[in-house]
């Protein structure tokens, strides 16, 4: 029956292309504007100060409107988003400080109310999402301010049904600490092995004085979920180390865990360091990582600050993508977003580093997708490529194709960076923490974003890859 489905959803397609004349494409997309005003001497907004994007004139393209995902009275903002095994995507944040969710179909549409993931006495923040896609379930994690006096913080989890439920709670299981100590727990970021039913945290973890970068299994239960071994160490140099991110990299049995390390030689900046971790438990004590903390791009280029790593992992080509922030002068006059390939395995980098976003213009906080959906699992519909998105400082949020492997010619982009919130710009609307996933049903991407007005709301939009035709889109049910 699959099979006579998509053979006949191809047929249809090509039957309305030609008839059409040629493919059909999304609305075209919204150039970037003009700036008025420019640093001194520096070239216009837009123009890059580097010319080998190898980007060919085209673009991804949003689909569709805006989403309103979440919009009240009180302020919504820090969102995140996943996609589950029902074709269905999550998108969680923080409402007036408890955590909601909000579920969506893949074409972008609201599915049920929203509804609320924590609403204790506890200030929550901070959360982020990943589903395991055996068990078609999300797990949502976040940090909480213990006795809301804003020194001690800890880590807090709870489990979402992959697909909306018509009765009955949107939560599976119970509530659970994640990690709890008299010391700073903050910023998770989580990813799932779907071939293991665990997930995991990693966070900062201030119990030395300085910022370490720590990791905690969990373990998803057809009843419940709960941690899987103890917390264990990823990374504590003396020096500090913050905002983490995490990708698994299922078909080579790991994750790639990255964050920015304080590196005071040859001068005061931040670096970007990744580590491999494998994506099992090893007990008793054993290593946990398959290496220890390695430079993504070796001290003596590209030293002035790296900051805000995002990564995702390419299952077709085994690789994986991290993007960060770069203060290109060294001054906090200019922030652009520079990309390098990490190997799935080892701590060989993958080709050379590369401009995603250089232009006169700030370009800041991205966050990164593979286009065939979660991390490794077969059969995606979508190209081989990353998106990479970016906000700027004139209120606007760009997405960024790249390829989805090294290009040994042509430059590493494809297309031109294409305006996916196309009311930026406008004085008084501020645009903030951003986040995306792919689909694995339809390969488009769901690009969600916080928007200020008179207060914080959440806001989304459907992208198709770049290079890929949409001329309809069918559903069995």
């Amino acid at each position: 029956m699959r099979i006579r489905y998509w053979v006949g959803l191809v047929l249809l397609g090509t039957f309305l292309v030609l008839l059409m004349g040629g493919p059909v494409y999304a609305e075209p997309p919204v150039p970037i504007p003009e700036a008025s005003v420019r640093l001194p001497g520096a070239p216009p907004f837009g123009v890059p100060k580097v010319t080998d994007q190898g980007a060919d004139g085209a673009t991804m393209s949003p689909v569709g409107r805006r989403i309103n995902v979440a919009i009240t009275s009180e302020d919504e903002k820090d969102p995140a988003v996943a996609l589950c095994a029902y074709d269905q995507y999550l998108v969680v944040y923080e409402r007036g400080g408890n955590i909601y969710g909000q579920r969506l179909t893949s074409d972008g549409a609201l599915l049920g109310a929203p509804f609320a993931i924590y609403d204790g006495s506890l200030k929550a923040y901070s959360p982020d999402v990943a589903c395991e896609w055996a068990h078609n379930r999300f797990i949502v994690v976040w940090t909480v301010d213990y006795n809301n006096q804003g020194v001690d913080y800890d880590i807090y989890a709870r489990g979402v049904y992959g697909g909306h439920q018509t009765s009955g709670s949107q939560l599976h299981g119970s509530m659970f600490v994640v990690s709890e100590d008299v010391a700073v727990e903050q910023n998770p970021a989580i990813a799932c092995n779907s071939n293991d039913y665990t997930c995991l945290v990693v966070f900062e973890y201030d119990g030395t004085g300085n910022g370490d970068i720590y990791g905690q299994r969990i373990s998803v239960g057809t009843w419940d979920n709960s941690l899987d071994g103890d917390r264990f160490n990823i990374s504590d140099f003396t020096a500090e180390e913050y905002e983490p991110d995490v990708a698994w990299g299922g078909f080579d049995n790991n994750y790639l865990v990255v964050w920015q390390y304080w590196h005071d030689t040859p001068s005061d900046h931040y670096r970007i360091v990744y580590s491999h971790v494998f994506d099992t438990e090893q007990g008793n004590g054993a290593e946990e990582r398959q290496h220890v903390g390695t430079w993504l791009i070796n001290v003596g280029t590209r030293d002035h600050s790296q900051t805000n790593p995002a990564v995702a992992y390419n299952r077709d080509t085994r690789q994986y993508l991290v993007a960060f922030q770069y203060d290109y002068y060294g001054d906090g006059s200019d922030y652009d977003i520079i990309a390098d390939r990490v190997a799935g395995t080892g701590t060989t980098g993958i080709g050379s580093n590369f401009f995603v976003a250089s232009t006169s213009s700030h370009e800041s906080e991205p966050a990164a997708a593979f286009s065939g959906g979660p991390e490794s699992l077969p059969g995606g519909m979508g190209a081989d490529q990353f998106i990479v998105t970016y906000l700027t400082d004139w209120d606007t949020l760009y997405g960024q194709a790249v390829k989805g492997s090294y290009s040994t010619s042509g430059g590493q982009l494809e297309g031109d960076p294409t305006n996916l919130d196309r009311t930026g710009g406008v004085g008084g609307w501020y645009i903030n923490a951003a986040d995306v996933a792919g689909s694995i049903n339809n390969g488009r991407y769901m690009v969600v974003w916080q928007y200020h007005t008179s207060d914080n709301d959440i806001f989304g939009q459907i992208v198709a890859p770049y290079g890929v035709y949409l001329p309809l889109v069918l559903r069995n049910h």
